[in-house]
């Protein structure tokens, strides 16, 4: 075998099957540099014509989930509506009954939101966290004098 050329080392059953050379060690310098320029351009032409197809997905399937995750953990309408009693609720710690001036308060915000029609907002967002209290916040105790029901424990307590 010593006296085969170099590209005729490899054999077959069926034959000898020259060895493949690389395609650099047959290209001059310049030829090799004009091939991966052209190769760049292609990969950058093929490139911009996916790049309009990446900007619709962005826009129509990345914002709007990104969007969503947002709005899922950052939700400032119960601190919009009620920001004095928030405020009043800071020094609570939790163990005991809110403080009297933090439950006045509250009493204070939702006869505001009552009188703006603003409740029915602040029923949905404490809805979502304890469910069926909606109408206990948009409710309104009948005025002293006003019709209740004539059975009602609570009826002689309100006035």
């Amino acid at each position: 075998m010593s006296d085969m050329p170099a590209d005729r080392e490899l054999a077959r059953p069926g034959g000898v099957v020259p060895r493949a050379r690389s395609i650099d060690s047959r290209l001059s310098r310049t030829d090799v540099e004009l091939a991966r320029r052209e190769t760049r351009r292609r990969r950058l032409a093929a490139f911009l014509f996916v790049a309009p197809l990446l900007v619709f997905l962005t826009f129509a399937f990345v914002a709007p989930i990104g969007t969503m995750l947002f709005r899922s953990v950052h939700n400032p309408v119960v601190a919009n509506l009620v920001p004095d009693t928030l405020a009043a609720l800071e020094a609570w710690d939790r163990e005991q009954l809110p403080p009297e001036a933090a439950r006045n308060q509250f009493a204070v915000d939702l006869k505001r939101l009552a009188n703006d029609r603003l409740s029915g907002r602040l029923a949905e967002e404490i809805n979502r966290q304890i469910p069926g209290t909606s109408s206990v916040v948009k409710s309104r105790p009948a005025p002293c004098g006003g019709p209740t029901m004539p059975n009602s424990p609570l009826a002689a307590r309100r006035c």
